[in-house]
């Protein structure tokens, strides 16, 4: 079974609860994100997607981009003690999910003096760096050579 594969929102919330929810869980220690992979899974198995996609962006401005390119099967998911049972839970497609259907909430408007930041580069990292000033209250300026962002 392809662990990325898309999800409905029944199997988002069944393979949810597959969730051992470890007290010291190896598929955060093993993230190099450090997402707080327990407290989204456990976000979507009672169905809070705007939560679930909150504690994703808590630690990655961009968890659709992560849960499709990472290498879960040497890290999150590759430390995951459910496999121990049966098989690991299949965290990428869980945050795949999560990120399709959480809007990132839009940073709150500038006040008082404000830094000016340019980013350079508008690829996954350019961006992410442009959230995090944004949230910071910086007003930033992204410079792309290309027609479109992405990288």
């Amino acid at each position: 079974m392809d662990s990325k594969r898309h999800m409905t929102l029944q199997e988002a919330v069944r393979e949810a609860g597959r969730c051992l929810e470890c007290s010291e869980p190896a598929c955060r220690t093993g993230c190099p994100a450090c997402v707080d992979v327990r407290e989204f899974v456990r976000c979507l198995h009672v169905g809070n997607l705007q939560g679930a996609a909150r504690v994703l962006r808590e630690s990655n401005p961009l968890p659709g981009i992560t849960a499709a390119v990472c290498p879960v099967e040497e890290l999150c998911e590759g430390n995951c003690r459910g496999a121990v049972l049966s098989h690991p839970l299949r965290i990428a497609a869980l945050q795949l999910f999560a990120a399709g259907h959480g809007a990132p909430s839009p940073p709150g408007p500038l006040e008082g003096r404000r830094q000016k930041v340019a980013v350079v580069g508008a690829g996954p990292a350019g961006l992410a760096c442009a959230y995090r000033l944004r949230l910071a209250g910086c007003e930033v300026h992204v410079f792309e050579k290309e027609q479109v962002p992405g990288g």
